[in-house]
Parts: structure tokens; C-alpha cells; sequence
């Protein structure tokens, strides 16, 4: 039968579908009053006429099927012709209505506010999400007026419409979950009437669709539940700052004066109630994983963090690869007003190193965020204090974390907000094992005094099942994750286009779509060139849809006189659609297993719609169920045909290149003149390993494998020269002195640790720099005073102005001169700017920024220079 019944005291009757069970051919509804005669309907609502003041009725609605008809479902109503929504305080509720009827002649004004003077009724709809109300009244049989408030009192009014219909009324207005909007019905002047209420809701929320679809040549799908992005209860981790990180750590007991915690504040709205169940920071270390740490809540105290609230220690943190915590906590309520989170990782030095959590570049959000190291080993504050007062001079002073649990209201309502990407957790034991928690300090914040969700009101969400398609048109509902489109109308050898979206309690996903060929795919072999002469898309190519639907064209020129002719022949591929939909051109499969050196050449055009361009970009997959695999892309404007030519990587005998095209609101994308071809075979040389480090001992010998290998397509012919240096260097000519000992065992734990995770006494010595490490060819003759910025290799002329380049591996890159330096003969580097001189009184302090070098200032000193150093004093 069919479910939720409902009448109202006018006689309208709203039903829901039958919610599961053979649904064979679904027709229609037969509508009874008082078990009369039925009349059959194939909507999901019907006015009852003919109805007596202050009489009860029976209404009955069953389900009518092609072969029988369901038990009805009934409802009892009484006929009141005066509306029981006469006034703003008894507004009947209401969700999405179409074609609700409503007469004002029997109805009284309300003397609310002076925008709507005559007959009014009132209706009140609670937004479910974030989003869009529609409100209309076009198809009203007078001249109508319509406003909506945000409660019973005429200073809330939002917004109101008199003739956006003819001479009746419609609106759209933003709402805001959870919030209650008031919509006002009346005429003009002292118009009144009947009329037909319209209400559409459209949520800003963005329903996760399947993942993983794919379908085979047989037609069969199968796909993943949707895996979405998390919503939080709040969050500031968008806007990553340039300053770094700062330690919040724990350290083992002989490194506890460095003990240190950090606390952002965050703000409960008022009227709202937070139970939260998970904490997530950005953050990242060095040595080992970040397992444990403590979460503790602290109330505020005039801009910094106060009593304690809540505290749990060593949460398992489900830590990913780049020091990122995600902790879940036990609930954890909190009522309005402002509060300090504090994240402190648990984690010894000692293998594991630092964490440091991540901060936020500005505006500032509230307060600064506060940080303390009770012990002082930091030499710092040892009490919570603003961050500027300990990293004075810096600009981000915000911390990144997100919040996650449920949102009550005063009134009644309840939204979750959960980590969807963490539905389960890795280690539910670990994480219920908390070592303390501390009682919340104020006894009004009790689990008993959170809201229950009412109505209707539930934004959890449930995944009642998936939508199937075929071509864009719909084709079955289904709870499964696999579906067969083999119906015995599909035709061997031709492309489909499959989507199936995920069907929610309250909407649904826009669908995933997966473009297959059914039956024996059509296979390629080199070589393949593709002009479109056909004038249509050729056999076995598809479009693949990647926003919205738009199919590629086949055309002479692009868009007229963009150019205004093909690259050859009468036709080329084109796409333009301005509405910024993008589409991919997927060839049919191609078979390069035996191949080796495939090109691919095409012509392009995209010609300036100024400012708008159109974006072209290649793909390529090596399997049927593979990923697409971005190979170029193309973003800047070509005005006239354009030949692009690529190596294709990866080789296989189930390749596939895509075309994909994004309108830009340019003035067209063409595309010609497609070749792969297999290039002539050449040999080519692999050395491994390409060099090799050895430090021998005295009459030491170390036996080093040298593979050398053709990896091309034809045969290698090739020399080895072997070259034998001069004898090493004699140590023993040295002094005792002049020998640097080495210390063979090093002991983290004698080393201070500094504020960002810095060991601040020197490296142990090594007598290491006396071997030769590596020699390269210098481009330039007469150079001298190497000096690197750990970028680059930097080399002075000897006797002239050229600076040289060469990247870490010798390759000279370029020689540049700065104007002002007429020459240096040496080098030194303060790990910011460059200093040389040229054997006289003027030292140079230069920046060596490839592209941007330049003379920084000139120190006139009291000797001539011309060997230079540099160190921190």
C-alpha cells in the first residue's frame, strides 16, 4: 500500500510511494471518502470536494497495480472551512508542496506589519540543510502578495514579492539549516482568493556519488558505496600558513623540560549545543609515527585558555603519512560560549623524534592561539601566553583543526556532522582505553540535556539505494551494487555511455557515468590516423562525460572562422559549448603490446575569446578498467591549427588515449588530423648502477656489480674505457694535529634540541673530506671559489665577470653576470645571500636567485679580500 497518509482540515490528502516489495507495474491510487467509490489517480495528492462544516470523514488511498490492488491505508479528518493557519502562530507546517490549495476568502487579516493588509494564511517550513527556498503562487486565481518572516514578529521580515508572476507572487530566498521561515499568504489590496501553493527546497549540500564504476563488454556494472568528503561541526584547515609548524609534544621523562602545549580557541553558537566526538589536526614530524596524544578542552578566560574541561589521554590517533592526527574522543558536550582546544602529542625523542602542529595563515579567527612549556626548556613562556609574545614578528597565528559530532538547537533540532572518511576506526580498542578523563567542571553540561532530533529533522543522511542509467535516460532503482545492462537490446560493437547515482532519503547524487563498448570491442593496430572525414563519430570512439553532458561535433572549421576551415579534408572534431561542461574523446582500444617508440601527433586550434580560452588535455589508460592518466595538457591560446606531438608511455594491448575537452567560453576547441604511428627502433644504453661511493680501508677491496643493458629496440654497440687515478692521498705525510679524528658513535640523547627540531651542537668530526667525492667538467676554463646553496653549484671567472651554474649533479646550466660586480674571485654563502671580492677593499653581498639575481649592498672593508668564509657569528 501506499505510506503516510495525511489530510489536512481542507480535505487535502498527501501519500508517500509504497516503500518496498514487488513493484511490479505500478499504475496509480484509488482515492476513497467514507468507502464510496473511488477515484484513480496517478499523483501523490488529491482535494476532497463536497465536504460538510465540523463533519468527520474516513479517507482511504490503495495502491493499483497492473494485476491487483493494495489494502488501503485510511485517515480520519474533520472539514473545517475556517483555516486553522489563520495566524502566524498556529502556521501549519510544511515540507515540499506542489499545487497545495488554499483559500484566503475564509480566512482573516493577521495586522501583521503593514506589507500584507488583506486575508492571510500562514505555513512555516524548517530548512532541512543550507540552501534555497522557492515559494510560489503562480498559478493563483487572484492578485496575490507574499513575504516570508523568520518568526512571529513583523521586525523579522525577509523577503516579499507582489507580481514576479503576472499579477501573482513568487520568491527564492537562502536559508539556513535548521532555521524556521514563515511564509505569508495574502492578495493585494483587500484581494483574497483561492490559490495553489508551490514550495521547493534545493540543498547547497553535494551528495557523494558511487566510486569505481565500470562496465564490461558484457555489459555488466558493478560500483563502490560513496566514500564523500567529511562535514565538519567546524573547521579552520583551508588556509595553511607560510610559518611553519610549532612542537605540542610529550617528551620521555629525561626530556621532559621541553614538554610543551598549544591551544586555539573556537566559538558554540548561541542557542546551540556541541557534542563532540572527534578531533582532527594538520601536522607533521620526523623519525616515526605520531601513535598517542592527549586532547584536552579548556573554557575560556579573557581571550586564553582557563579551567579544564574535559581531558583525554593517549588517544590513538589514526595518523597518516604526513603527521596529520584524527582523533576520536568519547561525546563530549559543550553549550554555547568559547573554548581552547589543545592537541599534545605523546611521543618519545627517542627513536621518534618531533610533532609539530600546523598553523593557519591569516585573517586571524578569535584569539590568538596560546602556548606554554611549563618546564622552560625552550627558554620561553612557561605559562600560556599568546603566540606572538613567544614568535614575535611572524603573521599566522591560528592553528589547523576540524571538529566533528552533533549540533543540537533550543529548538528541539539535532544535525550530525560526521567524518564520513572514518566511519570505522583502526583501533576501537585502543581508543576506548583512555587513561583519565576529568569531569566536566560546570554540572550544566550533562548528555541529558541534549536535544532530541524531532519531525522529520535528520541530516545523517541514509543511503536508501542507486539509480541506474543508460544514455542519460533512467533505467532501474536498485539497492545491489552490480547491474546487468545486457537486455537483449544492445548492439554488438556499439559505445554506450553508464551512470548510476546514489539515491538518498532526501535527494540524490549527481551520477557517475562509464563509457563502454558492448559485445567484441573494435581494436585498433598500428598505425592509426583519424581525420573525421565521416562527418560523425567514427566507429568505436565514445564521449566520456566529465561535467554535465555535451557530445563533440563534427564540423568544417571551428565555429565558423576559428580557423575557418579543417587542418585537412571537410571535417574536423570540435566541442563548444558555453556552459563550461568538459568531455573526453575516447578512442576505441588499441593493441601496442608488440609496439615500441609510439607517437601520437593531432592538430589543435583554440582560438582567444578574450578573455576566455577553451582547455584541451590528453589522456591515456593501458587496461579497460584502468585510470586515466594525464599525459599533456594545453592551456594557453592557439589561434590556427597547431601540430602537438607525444610519446606514449606504458604500452599495452588495451590502450586507450582521451581528448578531453573543458569550454572555457572560448571560441571552440578543434581537433585534427590524429596519428599513432610506431617510430624507427634505436638502441639505447642503461648503466646501473650510474656512480658509484666507496671509502676503502688500507688494502681494503669492495667488489661493485655493474649491469649495463639495451633497452632499446635495436643492437647496442658501445666502449668502456676504464681510467686509473693517481695513488690516494698519504695521510701519513700529516701532523697528528692536522688529522681530524672521527667519532664513530653518536649519541642523539647528549644533544640539546631545539624549538623546531634542530640538533644545535656540532656534527661529530670526519676526516671523510680528505677523500676525493666526485670530480666534474667545469664549462667554462678559469673558474674558481666553488660555493653551493644545496640548489646549485656556483663558480666565479677567475678573471672576469660570468658567474656559473651547475645543478647538484656537475651539469653546467648557464653563466649570468650581476651589474655592479665586475668580478670575485671566491665565495661565501649566509644560507640567504652570496658575498665575493676580487682581491680588493670591496665586498659584494649578491642574491643568486636564477632569474632574479642581483646586487644586495657593497661593504667597503679596511683590507683587501679575496679568499672568503662565512659562519653564524
Amino acid at each position: 500500500p501506499p505510506t503516510d497518509l495525511f489530510v489536512t482540515h481542507l480535505g487535502y490528502a498527501t501519500w508517500s510511494a509504497p516503500e518496498s516489495g514487488d513493484m511490479r507495474d505500478l499504475l496509480g491510487y484509488n482515492v476513497y471518502l467514507d468507502g464510496g467509490t473511488p477515484v484513480f489517480v496517478t499523483d501523490l495528492f488529491y482535494q476532497y470536494t463536497g465536504l460538510v462544516e465540523g463533519q468527520t470523514y474516513l479517507a482511504e488511498v490503495t495502491s493499483v497495480y497492473d494485476d491487483d490492488e493494495s489494502d488501503p491505508i485510511d485517515y480520519t479528518f474533520t472539514y473545517e472551512e475556517q483555516p486553522l493557519n489563520d495566524t502566524c502562530q498556529l502556521a501549519l507546517e510544511i515540507g515540499e508542496v506542489t499545487d497545495l490549495p488554499f483559500d484566503t476568502t475564509i480566512a482573516t487579516p493577521s495586522g501583521f506589519g503593514g506589507y500584507i493588509s488583506s486575508n492571510d494564511l500562514w505555513y512555516v517550513f524548517t530548512a532541512p540543510y543550507d540552501g534555497s527556498l522557492y515559494v510560489g503562487l503562480c498559478e493563483s486565481g487572484f492578485d496575490t502578495k507574499l513575504a516570508i518572516y523568520a518568526s512571529c514578529d513583523a521586525t523579522t521580515h525577509l523577503a516579499a514579492n507582489d507580481d514576479s508572476c503576472g499579477l501573482m507572487s513568487e520568491l527564492n530566498i537562502d536559508v539556513v539549516i535548521g532555521e524556521d521561515y514563515y511564509i505569508r499568504v495574502g492578495g493585494y489590496g483587500s484581494n483574497s482568493g483561492t490559490g495553489l501553493l508551490d514550495v521547493d527546497f534545493t540543498s547547497s549540500f553535494v551528495y557523494d556519488p558511487p566510486v569505481d564504476l565500470f562496465v564490461d563488454n558484457d555489459g555488466y556494472a558493478t560500483w563502490g558505496i560513496p566514500t564523500g568528503p567529511a562535514t565538519p561541526l567546524y573547521s579552520q584547515m583551508d588556509n595553511v600558513g607560510a610559518d611553519g609548524s610549532i612542537n605540542c609534544q610529550q617528551y620521555e621523562t629525561d626530556l621532559a623540560i621541553y614538554n610543551c602545549e598549544g591551544a586555539d580557541d573556537f566559538v558554540v553558537p548561541a542557542g546551540e549545543t556541541w557534542t563532540i566526538n572527534e578531533v582532527d589536526v594538520l601536522g607533521n614530524g620526523g623519525g616515526g609515527n605520531c601513535d598517542y596524544a592527549h586532547v584536552r578542552i579548556y573554557a575560556d578566560d579573557a581571550g586564553m585558555p582557563g579551567t579544564l574541561q574535559f581531558e583525554y589521554l593517549d588517544v590513538y590517533t589514526n595518523n597518516d603519512v604526513d603527521g596529520d592526527l584524527f582523533c576520536v574522543i568519547p561525546d563530549t558536550p559543550l553549550t554555547e560560549g568559547t573554548y581552547w582546544i589543545s592537541v599534545q602529542a605523546h611521543m618519545n625523542y627517542n627513536p621518534n623524534g618531533q610533532w609539530y602542529w600546523q598553523r593557519q595563515a591569516p585573517p586571524l579567527i578569535g584569539s590568538e592561539y596560546h602556548w606554554r612549556n611549563p618546564n622552560g626548556g625552550y627558554g620561553g613562556l612557561t605559562e600560556w601566553g599568546p603566540a606572538s609574545v613567544q614568535w614575535p614578528g611572524e603573521t599566522d597565528y591560528d592553528l589547523s583543526f576540524a571538529l566533528y559530532g552533533t549540533m543540537a538547537t533550543d529548538s528541539g533540532k539535532s544535525v550530525v556532522f560526521n567524518n564520513t572518511e572514518r566511519k570505522t576506526n583502526s583501533n576501537d580498542t585502543v581508543i576506548n582505553a583512555f587513561k583519565k578523563t576529568i569531569v566536566p567542571v560546570s554540572t550544566d553540561i550533562a548528555a541529558a540535556d541534549l536535544k532530541i532530533s524531532i519531525g522529520n529533522f535528520d541530516n545523517t543522511r541514509d543511503l536508501l539505494g542507486y539509480n541506474v542509467y543508460l544514455e542519460g535516460a533512467f533505467v532501474e532503482y536498485t539497492t545491489n551494487l552490480f547491474f546487468d545492462y545486457d537486455d537483449g537490446t544492445l548492439i554488438d560493437g556499439d559505445p554506450y555511455q553508464a551512470g548510476v547515482s546514489a539515491v538518498y532519503d532526501d535527494g540524490e547524487s549527481d551520477p557517475v557515468t562509464y563509457s563502454f563498448v558492448y559485445g567484441t570491442p573494435l581494436v585498433l593496430t598500428l598505425p592509426v590516423e583519424e581525420g573525421f572525414e565521416g562527418g560523425e563519430l567514427p566507429d568505436g570512439w565514445m564521449n566520456e562525460y566529465v561535467v554535465a553532458s555535451a557530445d563533440w561535433q563534427y564540423t568544417y572549421g571551428v565555429n565558423g572562422t576559428y580557423p575557418n576551415a579543417p587542418h585537412s579534408g571537410s571535417f574536423n572534431a570540435y566541442f563548444n559549448d558555453n556552459t563550461g561542461r568538459t568531455t573526453k574523446l575516447v578512442t576505441p582500444q588499441i593493441d601496442l603490446s608488440t609496439a615500441s617508440n609510439v607517437t601520437l601527433s593531432f592538430w589543435q586550434a583554440r582560438a582567444l575569446y578574450a578573455p576566455d580560452v577553451d582547455y584541451l588535455r590528453v589522456y591515456y589508460k593501458n587496461s579497460t578498467a584502468g585510470s586515466w592518466v594525464l599525459l599533456a595538457e594545453y592551456l594557453e591560446p592557439m589561434e590556427d591549427w597547431t601540430e602537438a606531438v607525444l610519446g606514449l608511455p606504458e604500452l599495452t594491448d588495451e590502450y586507450y588515449i582521451a581528448f578531453e575537452a573543458e569550454d572555457g567560453w572560448g571560441r571552440g576547441i578543434g581537433l585534427d588530423d590524429i596519428s599513432i604511428t610506431e617510430e624507427a627502433a634505436y638502441p639505447e644504453i642503461s648503466v646501473t648502477p650510474t656512480s658509484i661511493n666507496e671509502i676503502l680501508d688500507p688494502e681494503g677491496v669492495v667488489v661493485i656489480p655493474v649491469t649495463i643493458e639495451n633497452t632499446g629496440g635495436t643492437d647496442l654497440t658501445y666502449d668502456i674505457s676504464i681510467v686509473e687515478t693517481s695513488d690516494a692521498f698519504d695521510r701519513s705525510k700529516m701532523s697528528a694535529n692536522d688529522i681530524i679524528k672521527v667519532s664513530e658513535n653518536i649519541n642523539l640523547s647528549d644533544m640539546d634540541i631545539a624549538p623546531q627540531g634542530f640538533i644545535k651542537n656540532d656534527p661529530p668530526a670526519s676526516d671523510a673530506l680528505f677523500d676525493l667525492q666526485f670530480q666534474y667538467y667545469a664549462a667554462n676554463l678559469g673558474q674558481g671559489g666553488l660555493e653551493t646553496d644545496g640548489n646549485y653549484y656556483y663558480a666565479p671567472e677567475y678573471s672576469g665577470a660570468e658567474i656559473n651554474r651547475y645543478d647538484m649533479d656537475g651539469n653546467w646550466l648557464v653563466a649570468f653576470t650581476i651589474p655592479g660586480v665586475a668580478e670575485v674571485r671566491d665565495l661565501a654563502y649566509d644560507g640567504e645571500y652570496f658575498y665575493g671580492s676580487a682581491v680588493n677593499t670591496s665586498l659584494f653581498q649578491m642574491d643568486f636567485t636564477p632569474g632574479a639575481e642581483a646586487l644586495i649592498s657593497t661593504t667597503t672593508i679596511p683590507v683587501n679580500c679575496r679568499g672568503i668564509a662565512y659562519d653564524d657569528d
